[in-house]
């Protein structure tokens, strides 16, 4: 089984980006020569090159030659391409494993360790790194926005400046005849399809309904069976484009009027998220329904748009959507990342053994790689309309990371889930409250976050229940194939939002308060995070109390371990019951009148609680006591959790960069929580647990002083807010 899923994730991941056909021809005498020389029956393992070179493919536009085609005749960007397709690729690769696994049970059935002989390779260590350098440097032009086909033109030339081989014998490997054969198959189509697509064959074929995704991807499929994938594009090219294309019959023009195109060109209908007027892509197409994507301007109706499209702006309004949509993603969301958070220190020390210094390393190392991304990510959410598909990409990305612990908990293994999951972790706090903004009025919003939280505790009250019953019947590894099964629960719920029902600009924050002018103006640059003062401030006192307050639950778990190994996941689950009970009327608590007390005073209330709760937890060892003082954590957490996404919304309206200053909080609090989760260990290691309670509890009085003396209060007094 491992070499299948080698030979899938080899043959998956570079086919993405160096094209299937060719990655084929290099890994199929590979894969040949390996399993003969293991003794296995190669069928299986070729099937899998194929399979998922096919598969894998699919996730960019340099995949295969149809993919390219695609991004060239849409003028999709690269990352948009991925975002909405890597997640499909990646589920189909799982697929792809499975179904060969099943067919070819026999090839699998056993559990032996595979060995062959290493033949002496002869390899000129210096073009290798050229290589793999270069096919970096490539991967990276590609996401920066330098159109695929002239970043591997100039890689390629680059590559070819060398002395260790002769340029000669590079072209000589090149099999000139196939691609003879693609020019004159693409010279084919393109002079068939000018030649016998009249606007009456486009008219009568539109009636297919190509314009529904079911109906163009079976269309799609026969067509590629039938005559090749490359043919098949190209021949469907023209009917696609005209079933995107609705025209609305509008009077002196003959062509009509293009309103998903063309209304986003006015103030009635303004998407900061979008490129400039003068810029050469227009927002308005949906990828798959999930990822907005780009298209090229359309230069064919530019008289009188914005006339037109004031006529029809009353007629057009923003699609509904269900509040319950956003409960069931809080609550869902909670369960992906509560099934392993916690869980997973105790069964490293408990089950692998592990030392405390090694976890540290493993929770510092991949905390670091988390917090270098999340302030990107956060910028990142603020430029995309792409809201929900960057949440199902995440989801995915936990659920691959979970099923690499469950597989192989060693020390490589669990590092490198670790870090996919702290970078895929740091997604779900910016997006969601970017969500939450752009779905509901700033009247509604306090309440609407108190009740995101809440809907959150109570779905880690729920994944606590679940886990503590998996790992006490079954086992503690166990635990880590709920992942997958609620990443897909929330990804259904995150699709259930309509992608027309959000406000962008409000999403980032880009809307002004009531005074404000009906004008929308730019984004703030990013010299924002440092000017605003309060902003810095708040994001001192963030980082000290996840200092101090991000090792106090793992700990406890692991002093419960220590005490009852068998019931250590149900204890540790005892311990999270304990505080999210008391965080989730908290939370609404928090939301129903933090408009009115004000912000600062209830977090003060969350601050001054944490150095209480850390001194409390050295005075027993008792099981009782220490998930009796676990509630404590409730109150704190509760707090913050409600009212950092108000706060920073309060500090940064207006500016448009909303999740930019989430991303730079949660980077804050990642450096505090990265680097407590070694000190702490190197503390317990040296000390024992109560000096390190102790020391975790100063750091939180501190956080307190800090908060009490600068921070000012960020709630504006609006009349017009609803009593009580």
């Amino acid at each position: 089984m491992i070499l299948l899923g080698a030979a899938v994730a080899t043959s998956g991941i570079f086919s993405a980006f160096l094209v299937n056909d060719a990655i084929c021809l290099v890994l199929a005498p590979l894969v040949l020569e390996l399993t003969v020389a293991l003794g296995r029956r190669p069928v299986p393992y070729l099937l899998a090159v194929a399979m998922a070179s096919n598969v894998g493919s699919t996730a960019t536009i340099t995949g295969n030659p149809q993919n390219i085609m695609i991004g060239s005749f849409s003028h999709i960007p690269y990352t948009n391409f991925v975002f909405a397709l890597g997640p499909v690729a990646l589920v189909g690769l799982i697929v792809t494993v499975a179904l060969i696994a099943l067919f070819h049970r026999a090839e699998f059935a056993g559990a032996e360790r595979l060995e062959a002989p290493r033949p002496k390779v002869n390899v000129n260590r210096v073009l290798m790194i050229r290589a793999l350098l270069a096919t970096l440097i490539m991967i990276a032009l590609f996401f920066s926005g330098v159109v695929p086909a002239k970043a591997a033109i100039i890689i390629g030339g680059l590559l070819l400046l060398t002395r260790r081989v002769k340029s000669r014998r590079v072209y000589a490997e090149i099999d000139w005849s196939l691609l003879l054969m693609f020019v004159g198959l693409f010279i084919i189509v393109a002079g068939a399809q000018h030649a016998l697509l009249n606007p009456d064959i486009i008219a009568n074929v539109g009636r297919l309904h190509l314009d529904q995704v079911p109906v163009l991807a079976a269309v799609t499929a026969v067509l590629s069976n039938l005559v090749s994938n490359v043919p098949a594009v190209l021949v469907l090219k023209p009917f696609v484009d005209a079933a995107a294309r609705p025209r609305h019959g509008v009077a002196g023009d003959r062509n009509g009027f293009d309103a998903r195109r063309e209304l986003h060109r006015t103030w009635l209908n303004r998407q900061s998220d979008c490129r400039t007027e003068g810029g050469r892509f227009r927002c308005g197409y949906r990828l798959l329904g999930i990822f907005p994507s780009w298209r090229a301007t359309d230069r064919d109706h530019t008289c009188d748009r914005d006339a037109v499209a004031m006529a029809l702006e009353s007629k057009i309004k923003r699609r509904s959507f269900n509040p319950f949509s956003l409960d069931a993603v809080n609550f869902l969301a909670a369960d992906v990342r509560g099934a392993v958070g916690p869980y997973l220190n105790v069964f490293l020390v408990t089950q692998q053994h592990w030392s405390q210094t090694d976890v540290g390393v493993v929770t510092t190392v991949s905390g670091l790689l988390g917090l270098a991304v999340q302030t990107p990510i956060g910028a990142a959410i603020d430029e995309t309309r792409a809201k929900r598909g960057v949440i199902v990409l995440a989801l995915a990305v936990l659920a691959a990371a979970a099923v690499l612990i469950f597989a192989f908990p060693t020390f490589w293994p669990v590092a490198i889930a670790s870090s996919l999951m702290a970078v895929a972790g740091d997604v779900f706090g910016p997006v969601v409250a970017s969500l939450t903004l752009g779905l509901f009025a700033r009247k509604l919003l306090a309440r609407q976050m108190g009740r995101n939280s809440a809907f959150d505790h109570a779905g880690n009250v729920t994944i606590a229940l679940v886990a503590g019953a998996v790992g006490y019947a079954i086992s503690q590894r166990a635990v880590f194939m709920l992942v997958p099964i609620f990443a897909a629960l929330t990804a259904i719920a995150v699709l259930s939002i309509p992608a027309e029902a959000i406000d962008y600009n409000r999403a980032r924050d880009l809307d002004g308060g009531p005074g404000a002018a009906k004008s929308v103006p730019g984004a703030a640059g990013y010299g924002i995070l440092f000017k605003a003062r309060p902003l810095v401030i708040f994001g001192l006192c963030a980082m000290l109390f996840h200092f101090a307050n991000a090792p106090l639950l793992p700990l406890v778990g692991q002093k419960l371990a220590a005490a009852y190994p068998k019931e250590a996941t149900a204890m540790m689950s005892t311990c999270i019951i304990a505080a999210q009970l008391v965080m989730l009327p908290f939370a609404l608590l928090v939301g129903r009148t933090a408009d009115i007390w004000g912000r600062k005073p209830l977090f003060l209330v969350g601050f001054a609680i944490l150095p209480i709760r850390a001194v409390l937890y050295t005075l027993s060892d008792n099981s009782f006591w220490l998930i009796g003082v676990q509630l404590l954590d409730g109150v704190g957490a509760g707090i913050f959790g409600a009212l950092t996404p108000l706060v920073v919304s309060d500090i940064m309206r207006g500016t448009g960069r909303y999740n930019l200053a989430l991303g730079a909080i949660g980077t804050t609090v990642g450096i505090g929580a990265s680097l407590s989760g070694l000190g702490a260990g190197v503390i317990v290691d040296q000390f024992g647990y109560s000096a390190t309670f102790l020391t975790l509890g100063a750091a939180a009085f501190v956080a307190a002083i800090v908060f009490a003396i600068w921070m000012p209060e960020t709630a504006e007094q609006d009349p017009g807010l609803p009593e009580l």
